[in-house]
């Protein structure tokens, strides 16, 4: 609370507005009216009084007068009248003393020398007259005339007037004073003390004052202020405890505005910044389409600045009039029936490309309260790519399906074929007309699984043999081995310190032998093919189909005729081509597992081309910031050795040509058609004391226990047992990393008698060193 000081009057000044000096100044003028009337009353009477005493006077005067000069007169004797009159006169307060005869004529003269009158008048303003008739016995003899002065009655009643008055005054001091006195003694200064006590109290000192014991009027009053202060006292502490908590609750109640605003600020700010960060481009349009405000993912999706768009109509975004007018028809129809719309259209961007933008609309209201449309745009044309693609995908999965399959049968066939001629080869001798023969058979067979190793390649959805490689040099050596014989240049632009790929060698070497074989097809006449190797950092969305990594970019560029625009999306699909289908091309199969391949690598293959300005392939592949291994060394090939083989296998021709080539390497053999057979047999083998050097296992039985359960079984028994994998499937996860499967080594069929030789070398030759180690 603001303390006020108490403002005391100055000491000896006199404060006419007072209570005191009201009352003291009343009571002196009722007392003053008091004095008045009494005094005014007591002078009157005392002026009556001595006037009385004047009249008693003057005429007891005049009577004796009248009484002692009957005589005189009836003797005539005017001195002795005259010695009357002469000592009457002596007596200060007679003026004039005149007698008269009978017929009204003084008979006596004035000694003062008054001036007579007709008939004896005088003046008489300061003169009071006695006039008493002279007779005896009714006879009249004249008169006695008589004036007394009454000037020194006046003088005399005004001393006592001004006495009467003067004490008066000195009473009403006296009384005015002691009342005064009194007043402040017994009311004023009690008054001023609880005054003060109540100016104490108004500046925040909540005092008391000690009067509030006396019996009377001012006691009460001063136990009421004592009572107030104390109520005020409590009441100023309830209020200035309610104050802080109000003061808390307002702080608290602020703290709370102020992080509600700071939050609003931010949502502000976020929802500015949301709507500025948008994914998608939005564009408020008014009525006339004229463009109001964009946000700034139009910019990138269209190429517009928001001061190219502002104040234009949106028809600046579509390629013809046509085209904007069959748009905004369905816009309208959707926004008039149901208030939103949701359509797909066209637009052109600033650079003239085209995109397909997913347009949603909704009716709003702009500034000034002007009606408009709100409309969002998301570029989908990649989306729409990508899922173009995923068709195509899911197409070649469905085609790969079947073309696994027949793969699997015909390297079975193929096993037959091959394994056999190895053997024939053999035992045919030094016959050189046999060889030739043999050899044009063995060639034809590799052919064919080459074909089916394409097929597989097409076929197979598992993970590829991916080692760090390094890109350029398996680009140079595929190119240079395709280009052999042709009359096409190759010219290579390859990046300094270009990222290492993790790949399968085999499978991207078959994917650049494919590509430039192509350019090499589609280039007549001599041309030239440019392939170039650069680091790229791909950001999500960027390209479709490629999540945000570091990729090697290699592309593929020729000088042919190119690829008709309607032959493009199909460029991919197997078994199409564009060239006539003979032994050597036109197969249909090169793209298509060029595009499985990449996929498999979780990279992506993308193809442009325009008639007669040629074709270029780009690829993308998953690079690593390392430097690429070293190639693996081949295991040398060790002589055949003796033992007892089981062999696994569900194909009778399989087990044939198998059995046979083991017979020729000095193994005996002893057939198995499912895993429980072979589990069985083996442990048979084991009772009997025959020691089996090895186990051949098929990884696919169709209804019973395949060669991976078989294995596992297997070395929970005997852990010491010597296991091929051998399949159809070379890139099956399995065989590509055929130890975390329990398998000491792996075949794929087809596979001929030096193949097997090898196989069998290596993993007896790896036993035999573990056991030493173990040992």
């Amino acid at each position: 609370m603001e303390n006020h000081p108490v403002r005391m009057p100055k000491p000896g000044a006199v404060n006419w507005g007072s209570l005191q000096m009201q009352i003291t100044l009343g009571i002196l003028v009722i007392l003053a009216i008091i004095f008045f009337v009494f005094g005014k009353v007591a002078i009157t009477e005392q002026r009556q009084k001595m006037m009385n005493q004047m009249e008693e006077y003057g005429s007891a005067t005049t009577n004796f007068i009248a009484q002692i000069s009957l005589v005189p007169l009836q003797k005539f004797s005017i001195y002795q009248l005259e010695n009357y009159v002469h000592n009457l006169e002596q007596n200060k307060l007679v003026t004039y003393c005149d007698i008269f005869d009978d017929k009204d004529l003084l008979i006596t003269q004035n000694v003062h020398g008054v001036e007579r009158k007709p008939h004896g008048g005088v003046d008489k303003e300061n003169l009071l007259v006695f006039s008493v008739p002279i007779s005896e016995n009714d006879v009249h003899y004249g008169r006695v005339e008589v004036g007394m002065d009454l000037e020194p009655v006046h003088v005399r009643i005004n001393t006592i007037s001004w006495q009467i008055v003067l004490a008066f005054c000195i009473g009403l001091l006296l009384i005015g004073g002691v009342v005064s006195f009194f007043i402040h003694k017994k009311l004023v200064g009690p008054i001023l003390k609880l005054s003060g006590i109540t100016k104490t109290i108004a500046a925040g000192q909540f005092a008391v004052s000690s009067q509030a014991g006396r019996r009377d009027e001012i006691g009460e009053l001063a136990g009421s202020i004592n009572t107030m202060s104390r109520n005020l006292e409590d009441s100023y502490r309830t209020l200035e405890r309610k104050v802080e908590e109000r003061t808390v609750e307002l702080k608290a109640a602020k703290d709370a505005a102020e992080g509600t605003n700071a939050h609003l600020e931010v949502v502000g700010a976020g929802l500015q910044a949301l709507l500025d960060n948008s994914p998608v481009g939005i564009l408020f349009i008014a009525e006339d389409y004229i463009i109001q405000r964009v946000n700034l993912e139009i910019f990138r999706i269209t190429g517009y600045g928001a001061s190219e768009l502002s104040g234009h109509s949106i028809s600046i975004l579509f390629s013809d009039k046509e085209s904007f007018r069959q748009s905004f028809e369905l816009i309208s129809q959707g926004l008039e029936r149901d208030g939103v719309c949701q359509t797909t259209t066209r637009l052109q961007k600033k650079d003239g490309g085209c995109i397909i933008c997913s347009v949603r609309g909704r009716l709003t209201v702009l500034d000034e309260g002007v009606g408009g449309v709100i409309l969002s745009l998301e570029d989908v044309t990649a989306r729409l790519q990508l899922e173009e693609e995923l068709l195509k995908i899911k197409k070649l999965e469905s085609v790969g399906v079947l073309a696994g399959g027949i793969a699997h049968d015909f390297n079975n066939i193929l096993m037959a074929i091959l394994g056999n001629l190895s053997l024939v080869e053999k035992i045919a001798g030094s016959d050189d007309r046999v060889a030739e023969l043999l050899s044009q058979a063995r060639n034809a067979s590799l052919k064919a699984k080459e074909l089916t190793v394409k097929l597989l390649t097409f076929a197979q959805g598992g993970e590829s043999v991916n080692k760090t490689e390094s890109l350029p040099d398996i680009v140079k050596e595929s190119a240079s081995f395709a280009l052999s014989g042709s009359n096409v240049k190759c010219r290579f632009d390859i990046e300094d310190d270009l990222w290492a790929v993790r790949m399968d060698r085999e499978q991207i070497n078959q994917v650049m032998q494919n590509l430039i074989l192509n350019a090499d097809q589609a280039i007549s006449g001599g041309g030239r093919i440019d392939v170039t190797c650069r680091n790229r950092d791909v950001r999500a969305g960027d390209i479709a189909g490629l999540t945000q990594a570091k990729y090697v970019q290699l592309k593929i560029k020729d000088t042919g005729a190119g690829i008709a625009n309607e032959n493009l999306p199909k460029v991919f699909d197997p078994y199409f081509s564009t060239r006539e289908k003979d032994s050597y091309k036109g197969r249909g199969l090169g793209l298509s597992i060029v595009r499985s391949i990449i996929i498999k690598h979780n990279g992506g293959v993308f193809v442009r081309s325009s008639p007669g300005l040629g074709t270029e392939f780009t690829i993308y592949l998953p690079a690593v910031e390392k430097s690429a291994g070293g190639a693996e060394s081949e295991v040398d090939i060790l002589p055949s050795g003796k033992g007892l083989v089981l062999v696994m296998d569900d194909d009778e021709t399989v087990h044939t040509v198998v059995e046979e080539m083991l017979t020729y390497l000095g193994y005996k053999v002893l057939h198995c058609y499912n895993g429980e057979e072979t589990l069985a047999t083996y442990q048979e083998q084991q009772k009997t004391g025959l020691d089996v050097s090895l186990v051949i296992m098929d990884l696919t039985i169709p209804g019973a226990m395949g060669g991976v359960e078989a294995v596992r079984k297997l070395r929970e028994i005997y852990p010491l047992a010597k296991v091929i994998v051998s399949s159809g499937y070379s890139g099956d996860p399995v065989v590509q990393d055929y130890q975390s499967s329990g398998f000491d080594n792996c075949i794929s069929k087809p596979y001929q008698l030096l193949d097997l030789s090898r196989v069998i070398a290596e993993t007896l030759k790896q036993k035999s060193d573990d056991n030493i180690e173990n040992d």
